[in-house]
C-alpha cells in the first residue's frame, strides 16, 4: 500500500520504472545500513513524520486567517510521504541519497522534516481559536 503511493511521487518523467528501481535501491542501502527490515524502518519514518493538522488560508473581511483542521487517515499519509519525497528531490545531494539520509534520520526520530512537522504542529496549535470558523 505504501510502495505505489511513494512511486507516484516519485515520477521521473512519467518512467515508472526509473523510479521504482531508485526506490530499490534506496530500500536495499537502508538495510545493509541499519542491518534491520528495510520495510519496517520505512513506515517507522512515515510514522515519525506523520501530520495530523494542518491549515487552510481563509480570507474574511480583507483578513487572511490561517484556519486549523484534523487531517483523514488516508491523507495523513499521502502528506507525510509527499514531504519525505518532496525534500529529497529538493536536496542538493542526488535523488537516492538524499531519500536514504531522509528515511534514516526519520526512522530515528531526528532531521530537518521532523523539525518541520513539528513546526507545522505548533502553528496550527497556536492557531486553534479559529478552529470555529470552519465553513468550507
Amino acid at each position: 500500500m505504501i510502495k505505489p503511493k511513494i512511486l507516484n511521487f516519485m515520477l521521473f518523467n512519467g518512467n515508472k520504472f526509473t523510479s521504482e528501481k531508485l526506490l530499490l535501491d534506496s530500500l536495499k542501502f537502508i538495510q545493509k545500513k541499519k542491518k534491520k527490515d528495510s520495510k519496517t524502518i520505512l513506515k517507522l519514518s512515515l510514522k515519525n513524520v506523520n501530520i495530523i493538522l494542518s491549515n487552510i488560508q481563509i480570507k474574511r473581511r480583507k483578513v487572511v486567517m490561517p484556519v486549523p483542521f484534523f487531517l483523514k487517515k488516508s491523507k495523513r499519509l499521502t502528506n507525510s510521504i509527499k514531504l519525505v519525497v518532496q525534500n529529497s528531490s529538493l536536496s542538493k545531494k542526488n535523488f537516492p541519497s538524499a531519500l536514504q539520509d531522509n528515511i534514516i534520520k526519520l526512522s530515528e526520530n531526528k532531521g530537518e522534516l521532523k523539525s518541520k512537522s513539528v513546526s507545522i504542529h505548533t502553528s496550527s496549535f497556536l492557531n486553534k481559536n479559529l478552529a470555529n470558523f470552519r465553513w468550507f
